[in-house]
């Protein structure tokens, strides 16, 4: 150190320092390297990523209409389906209890299909909501006089007539009913009546409310109840 304060080192000093730390040899490690046999390694593929599916709408249909499962339940009853007629009727009138055909056709299978007290709760039903339908009054008919009830029957079947008097079947339920109650002249005259109306009807015509049956047919079986009625005459 100098008198001004500055710190230095002699060069002998250095040296003398230099020459008390030996020399250390570091060893060289040779790592041998093995050659590459084949060629370079493919990098690893990797998959696209899927793509999101499209989305794929599914053809729902619309849920069918009164009138459309009325009309269905007439096509099944038609093809003596009763059973299937039934539940599509009855799915129809849950819709819209306004529909009268559809009411119809629901008594019309369950009565077909041997189920006569359901028949007659259904047409009593039926009947609440449609009053004036002669259609239903003539099944109400047929069903009481099935029911051994005549009197009743002929009372539906005077019903419809009022309210259609060009009713083929409406004159042969109330022909039918006033035969079991022994009232043999005006059973001729409803009988009358229904070979009248079935006289201008070519013999293929389905006729209303018949169930499918012709023209030509109820004219046999009309012919055949006058027959029956003019022998009870005689």
């Amino acid at each position: 150190v100098t008198g001004a304060g500055v710190a230095y080192r002699r060069a002998g000093a250095r040296a003398a320092s230099a020459r008390s730390v030996p020399a250390v040899r570091v060893p060289v490690v040779r790592v041998p390297v093995e050659p590459m046999i084949g060629p370079l390694a493919s990098p690893p593929v990797v998959a696209p990523a899927p793509r999101p599916a499209a989305h794929v709408a599914l053809a729902i249909a619309p849920p069918r209409s009164a009138a459309e499962l009325a009309d269905d339940a007439r096509r099944q009853h038609r093809a003596r389906a009763y059973e299937d007629a039934v539940a599509t009727a009855r799915r129809s009138v849950q819709i819209d209890a306004g529909q009268v055909g559809a009411w119809v056709t629901l008594v019309q299978s369950l009565a077909n299909a041997g189920r006569l007290p359901e028949a007659g709760i259904a047409c009593a039903a039926a009947l609440d909501r449609h009053r004036t339908s002669s259609e239903l009054l003539v099944l109400q008919s047929v069903l009481l006089a099935s029911a051994g009830r005549p009197e009743e029957a002929a009372l539906s079947a005077r019903g419809a007539l009022y309210l259609d008097r060009g009713s083929v079947m409406a004159w042969m339920t109330l022909g039918t009913a006033l035969a079991r109650l022994g009232e043999a002249a005006r059973a001729r005259h409803a009988f009358a009546n229904a070979e009248r109306l079935l006289g201008a009807l070519a013999g293929d015509v389905e006729v209303a409310m018949a169930d499918g049956e012709t023209a030509s047919g109820l004219r046999a079986i009309v012919r055949a109840r006058l027959g029956m009625l003019d022998g009870f005459a005689a």
